[in-house]
């Protein structure tokens, strides 16, 4: 018995020695889908990061940390299309990145697209009153651990356009 008991405490220090984080990097390779999206005419900036902290110290708490970061909300100029709304905010998002040689899909990106819109010539127009989150349509920025948001309450408005 006293030697099942020693071999037991050995095993036990064994087992406290080994590193016992979680891996969970199978989190950012997560599909999103395309989502229904309204046909209400008011549009937002929306950023959002999902990324684990202490990740590597803590064995037990998956401690998630998320940025979401929704800017200010405007409409498309006068007689543009949706979609051409959304080729246009596609080719600044580009050019931003290029230009000042940004990370894709960076905060910094997303908040300089946005600092792009007041610009007058570009026509479009900021919406100054309070607006309900079900009269915008948020186009997401998603970073880091995308499965993370696959399960936030954001997902469901997540829409994915293909621009031909």
């Amino acid at each position: 018995m006293v030697i099942l008991k020693e071999k037991l405490e050995k095993l036990k220090i064994k087992l406290s020695d080994l590193s016992l984080s979680t891996n969970n990097n199978y989190e950012f390779e997560a599909k999103l889908e395309d989502h229904q999206i309204g046909n209400q005419n008011i549009y937002r900036l929306h950023y959002t990061e999902y990324h684990r902290i202490g990740e590597n110290y803590d064995r037990t708490d998956n401690h998630v940390e998320v940025i979401d970061w929704p800017f200010k909300p405007f409409m498309l100029p006068n007689g543009m299309s949706r979609e051409d709304g959304f080729r246009v905010l596609s080719y600044l998002t580009d050019f931003i990145e290029k230009q000042q040689n940004l990370k894709p899909c960076s905060l910094k990106s997303v908040s300089t697209l946005n600092s792009a819109l007041d610009l007058e010539r570009l026509g479009f127009k900021r919406i100054n009153a309070d607006i309900n989150d079900s009269e915008v349509i948020d186009l997401f920025t998603v970073s880091g651990r995308l499965l993370l948001f696959k399960n936030s309450r954001h997902y469901q408005k997540y829409f994915v356009r293909v621009l031909h």
